[in-house]
Formats: C-alpha cells, structure tokens, sequence
C-alpha cells in the first residue's frame, strides 16, 4: 500500500493537507482544505470554505465523517458506510444560513436531513428539509438500478418568491403545496400529483396591475398539467385560468382565460371594465393562437393626463449614467431598465384573432372636449406583425372653448400597427369667411391640437372663427389676448404670445380660476432684464401684486402685496438639473 506521512498544500487562496494509509484493507486517511473566500466562486456570498474528513477502512467497508463548514455558520455534514462493491448506508445533516442572500423576500435558515441506502442494488431514501415561512419537504422511496425505475413520493410547501430572480421586474409572494409521485422509469409520463396555491399575489409594474388572491390547482398526469387558477386583479374583477397544457415539445395546449368584471385601469388615464373570454390554443412552441371576444362597459379616456405632465412620462432612452453607484445601478436592474442585448423574441409568434367590443359609453375627455363613442375592434395577424381594423366612432359630443360649447363633427379612435390607440377629433364651424376647424389628432399618450380655417388663415383668426364668427381684427385686444391664452391651454403658444405682446403690451396673460373657483385674470411682464412683475384680479376684486428680482442665475428675492394690505417677501435659492 501507500503511507502518506504529511502532504500540505499552502497557496494564497486554496491549501490542503492530508496524511494516512492506502492499503488493501485496515485503511484510514485524514483530509483538509481551506478556501479564502467563497466570493471567488459566487459573488453573492462571502466568507471562507473548510472541508475535513476522517475515513477508515475494515475489510473493504470503509465508514467515516466528512464536514463542510461555510460562511455564516452554513455547514453540511455527511457520515456513514459504503462497500465499493456495492451496499451504503448515508446520512446527512445540512443547514444553509440567512437564505435571503439568494432570495431577499425569504429570510431566515433552510435545513435538511435525511439517510439514503444501498441493498442489493436498490436505493432507500428518506429525507426531509425546511425553511423560512413554513418551507417545508419530505421525499420519500426507492429506487431500482437494475430495472431502472422509481417509486417516489414528495411531499410538502414552497414558497413563491423563490421565482423572483426569474421574473423581475415583476415579482411574486405566496405559498405552493405539492403532492407529487414518480412511478416507473424517471420522465414526465411517470410523474403525477397536484401542485395547490392560494392567497399569492403578483405585482406587474410595465402594466401598473397587481393580481391578488391567486389560488387554484395543477394537476400532473399522463405527461401533461391541467390548469385551474382564480385570480382578482388589483382594481376589480376575477380572471380564470383553465385547461390543459402538454409537458413535452411542443407544448401543445387549450388554455381558456375568463374575465369576469375585470377593472382596466392604468392609475393615471383610462379606466374600463372587460367581461369575455380568451383560447389560447395550439403548440405553445411553435405558434400558438389566441382568439375570443373581449367586451367593454363604461370606458373613461382623460386626454390632458395622457399627454400630461414629465413626471407621469416614461425615462426616456439614451441616457448615459456617468459614475453610477452601485445602488442605483441594482435598482435600475431591478426595475428592468438596464439593456441586456438580447433583444430578440423570446418566443414564437402568436396568432390573433380577437374581437374588441364598445358598443356605446366610451366617454373621452380633456381639453374641453366631451365625447361619447362606440363600436368594434378587430385585431388579427400574429404578435410579431398586428393587423388591426375597425374603429370606435363618435356617437355624440361637444368641445368647450372660451365660454362657447361647439359641437363635435368627427371623432375616431382605432387602432394603428402595435395596437397604439389613435384618436382623432373634430370641430367645424361655417361663417361668412370660410370654414374653421379644430382638430385633436394624434396617438392617445401625446395627442396634438390644431386649428385652421378654409381659405386658410392664421390659428388666431381661425379661432375667432369658431367662437364669434368673426375675424380677429374685429376683436378687442383683450379677446385676443383671451384667445391667445386659450391656443396656449390646447399647446399653440408660439404664435399666440406674439399676439398677446402685441396687443396688450404684457409678456404673459392667465385666464382661468382661483381656488375658490371664481373667475381670475393674470398679467405680467419684465420691467427690466432681471426685474420681472405680474398681478392677478378676481371677479371678487381681491388683487395681488408680485415682484421677483433675479440677484443671480440661482439667487431671486420674490415681494408680494394685495389689496388688504397683507405683504410678504423672500429669498428663494433655485437650481436647474
């Protein structure tokens, strides 16, 4: 045989040692080593690695311990006997600390033990683990070498959120029981059992929805899973989930979702309510078809939040983050803002066949506009390439401008190439000049407003077409001013301010209302270059004068002062980002 009297390994990251004998039988040998840090291996953890084992041997049975010790106390514990010709018999103790270094939702110490066997060529298992927020395992059976089947039942609860890392930025809380068994030789065929959820719940920010109550079954048989899911979406209403779905290539499936009341609303501009139901059928790997029929109730579309202001609009893209910390960095990642460079599909494309109904109380409104439409959407072709048709159409409406409420002679929502909602609105009105026509056109998140007149003319007389049918040299400066303010309100400033200048000699006029709602005028104008003043009336008479005296770019002391005499001054610091 061989005797090792001392071996020693000592490297600035790994050592080792180990001394004993090797022999035909009555062996025994002693072993170390060290790892540094386990950060070499996988980032997320910290800390060293120790390995030591004490074997011996009695005839050709050897027995003995090996211990794996890790950071924070994480450690795995292996004893037992094994014959290299054939019979075992392993146990083994592990335990794994703060489990939220993996899963940050999961806090807490995850723990397993078990035994495994060997006779006459069939393994015996017996083991168990748990964890944070009642994680728990038992798996239990044998195994056949020669014949090569199982016969194992697994039992236990899981928690949801070990998925995480594989859904973000959308994320998912919940418990999973699972009642499996594996008869036969190991494939999907021989699995069978039921997987049971309830109470989950899942955030998905790209939609702003939130899916409350998840509950439902999986049932595994005969190489397949057959669906059962209940949901409820964050703002209302239930959504099921139903079918069967093959567990081997290509997937072939029949899901059917049903929407039950469903609340469609994304938290800043439309809201609506959907019953219906879809079939997603087919090969899920190899283009499957989504058809049904989705029908909407009262619908309500705000088009000045839509195109509102730059705190509601998305990041734009090309920024370049110059010395980004580290933190920011994970929150942007989190947040799946960071291009990963695969931006290829990461399916098939799907088929689509789906009609959208509206018959009627599909109200829109914002900048002055008050609409109802109704109609029918039809969306066909496949994910990779949307073929839309149809349009929502305008069933009645109104356009209020300066105190006058015009009526609306067109009014369209459809759908264009990825199913981006395009709106386009209309109001015309016939004088002794021509025709004058407002126009709010555009795709729903960013509509434009124009105004025009036939023969054309200037925004400013096509608008005093609309209103007083007349031209705007007929008009009072102040009208002009009034309307020019009115361009500014629908997005038409440039032009207007010129006007406003000219005919009232102020750089800024403000129509509108003060917060106890009464009617209120504002005017003002720069005395010098860093000397800016304005004033506001109420139709109460209440009146206030401002002073604002830029001492530097950053630096502007403000006085005010109104008519009852109540006076106030300041000193503001401001900077631009």
């Amino acid at each position: 045989g061989l005797t090792l009297h001392r071996f020693a390994l000592d490297g600035q990251a790994l050592s080792a040692s180990a001394s004993g004998s090797l022999k035909s039988s009555d062996s025994a040998l002693t072993f170390a080593a060290a790892l540094d840090d386990l950060a070499r291996v996988t980032p997320s953890v910290s800390g060293p690695l120790k390995l030591s084992g004490d074997l011996k041997q009695a005839g050709t049975v050897w027995t003995g311990d090996v211990a794996l010790k890790g950071p924070d106390s994480s450690r795995a514990d292996l004893s037992g006997s094994f014959d290299p010709a054939g019979d075992a018999d392993l146990q083994f103790d592990a335990a794994l600390d703060r489990l939220e270094r993996f899963v940050p939702e999961l806090a807490g110490q995850l723990t397993a033990q078990g035994s495994a066997s060997r006779t006459g060529g069939i393994w015996t298992v017996d083991a168990q683990a748990a964890g944070p927020s009642e994680i728990t395992t038992r798996l239990t059976g044998s195994f056949d070498e020669a014949a090569g089947t199982a016969d194992l039942d697994a039992t236990g609860k899981l928690r949801l959120e070990g998925a995480n890392p594989f859904l973000k930025p959308n994320s998912i809380i919940g418990a999973a029981a699972f009642d499996l068994k594996l008869q036969g030789e190991p494939s999907l065929g021989a699995l069978s059992g039921t997987i049971t959820t309830s109470g989950g719940r899942m955030a998905i920010p790209s939609a702003a929805q939130t899916l409350e109550d998840i509950s439902g079954t999986v049932t595994l048989g005969q190489s397949r899973a057959v669906l059962a899911m209940n949901t409820r979406l964050g703002a209302g209403g239930q959504i099921r989930v139903s079918g069967p779905v093959a567990l081997e290539a290509p997937f072939d499936g029949r899901i059917t979702v049903d929407l039950l009341n469903l609340i469609l609303t994304d938290n800043r501009s439309i809201t609506s309510s959907a019953n219906g139901q879809l079939v997603l059928a087919g090969p899920l790997t190899a283009g499957p078809k989504l058809s049904g029929q989705i029908e909407f109730g009262e619908t309500n579309i705000n088009l000045t939040t839509m195109s509102g202001s730059a705190a509601a609009a998305s990041i734009p893209d090309g920024i370049r983050h110059v010395g980004e910390p580290a933190a920011v960095r994970a929150t942007r990642d989190r947040a799946g803002l960071i291009e990963t460079g695969d931006g290829g599909s990461s399916g098939p494309a799907i088929g689509l066949d789906i009609s959208l109904l509206a018959r009627n109380q599909v109200f829109a409104r914002g900048f002055g506009l008050q609409a109802e439409l109704g109609g029918a959407l039809r969306v066909r072709g496949t994910t990779a390439a949307v073929e839309p048709s149809g349009q929502i159409d305008l069933i009645r409406g109104t356009l209020d401008l300066l105190g006058r409420r015009l009526k609306l002679t067109k009014g369209i929502v459809s759908l264009q190439g990825d199913l981006q909602p395009y709106v386009e609105f209309e109001s015309t009105t016939t004088t002794e000049d021509g025709k004058a026509t407002i126009q709010i056109a555009g795709p729903m998140d960013g509509p434009r407003i124009s105004v025009y007149a036939d023969p054309e003319r200037p925004a400013e007389e096509a608008l005093a077409m609309l209103v007083f049918g007349s031209r705007v040299s007929d008009l009072s400066p102040f009208m002009v001013a009034k309307m020019a303010a009115s361009l500014a309100t629908l997005g038409r400033s440039g032009g207007a301010s010129d006007k406003v200048r000219e005919a009232t000699g102020v750089d800024t006029v403000d129509i509108g209302t003060d917060s106890s709602g009464a009617g209120q005028v504002g005017a003002g104008t720069y005395l010098t270059e860093d000397i800016y003043t304005d004033f506001t009336v109420n139709t109460k008479g209440d009146t206030t004068v401002n002073l604002n005296f830029d001492l530097t770019d950053s630096i502007t002391v403000k006085g005010s002062v109104d008519n009852a005499g109540e006076t106030g001054v300041g000193l503001f610091f401001e900077r631009d980002y």
